[in-house]
């Protein structure tokens, strides 16, 4: 630590509080490898010997994997290793599939993450629009993502609250079923009861979906390595892709409008950030 309180891998913090100060846009690179501009801006206003800034050790590359079963009784998988990256530098990874591993995510978007927290999302994208996301999905199919090889500059820990799917559809596909202009976003929630600050509602999401309670939700679990990496595993169906407002309410393959575009992600927060924030939502016991 530096007496600016910028470690060697934070130089960031100087770019982006410049940047800041000068009135100039964020740049996107800085802004994606820091990963929440909350806690960079709480962070300068404390002494740097009693915070250190959560960042993401990007000298571990992620490892993302989809799989699906297929028409045929088969599973198609596919994984790559993929460097931190925006999505536009999104790279194949199987039939008709790109992906991308980044910092940042939806919840950074609409400042609804905790402040000394940093959000990963992978995510995916269709090469051709007009081709299946899924290449001979089977009907009531589960898909699995994972990501793996998350690691941190300190002891860090997953928030599982605050997992988020994120699906966008083509302007095209929202007007052929007399939807609303404002209707190509949408979102699947862990929680039941997060809604983004007031972003997602039951026109544009499905809150719990990813929770795992019911038998139609997705579920999403972690794993903290012997390393101290952290491992993603959401598996969900496919009818989640489904628009939550498509009036026909068919689920089959190819009987709805995919997205072109789906993410997951989740906060990570340091270890004694989560652990307070259990300490304090526990029931306090009441003296006698």
């Amino acid at each position: 630590m530096g007496k600016d309180g910028a470690r060697a891998e934070g130089s960031y913090i100087t770019i982006v509080y410049d940047s800041l100060r000068n009135g100039e846009p964020m740049p996107l690179m800085t802004r994606t490898i820091l990963g929440v501009v909350p806690a960079l801006i709480a962070a300068l206003t404390v002494q740097p010997e009693s915070r250190m800034i959560l960042l993401i050790d990007e000298s571990s590359t992620p490892r993302a994997l989809i799989s699906w079963p297929t028409t045929d009784g088969s599973t198609s998988r596919h994984e790559a290793d993929v460097i931190y990256m925006t999505p536009e530098e999104r790279i194949d990874i199987g039939p008709n599939l790109e992906c991308f591993v980044s910092v940042g995510g939806t919840r950074l978007d609409y400042a609804a993450g905790h402040p000394e927290g940093a959000i990963v999302r992978v995510g995916f994208y269709k090469v051709d629009n007009d081709k299946p996301f899924f290449e001979n999905i089977a009907d009531k199919a589960n898909i699995t993502v994972e990501v793996s090889n998350i690691a941190l500059n300190q002891d860090a820990v997953p928030n599982p609250s605050s997992v988020l799917q994120h699906l966008k559809y083509t302007p095209e596909d929202i007007a052929n079923c007399s939807l609303s202009p404002n209707q190509t976003q949408q979102y699947n929630t862990a929680s039941p009861t997060d809604t983004l600050g007031g972003i997602i509602t039951a026109k544009n999401g499905r809150l719990g979906a990813m929770g795992g309670t019911r038998k139609t939700d997705g579920d999403v679990t972690f794993t903290i390595e012997d390393d101290g990496s952290i491992t993603m595993k959401a598996i969900f169906p496919y009818a989640l892709l489904r628009h939550v407002r498509d009036p026909w309410l068919r689920t089959t393959p190819g009987t709805f409008f995919e997205p072109f575009h789906f993410h997951i992600e989740y906060e990570i927060l340091p270890r004694y950030i989560a652990q307070a924030i259990t300490a304090d939502s526990e029931p306090k016991s009441e003296s006698p």
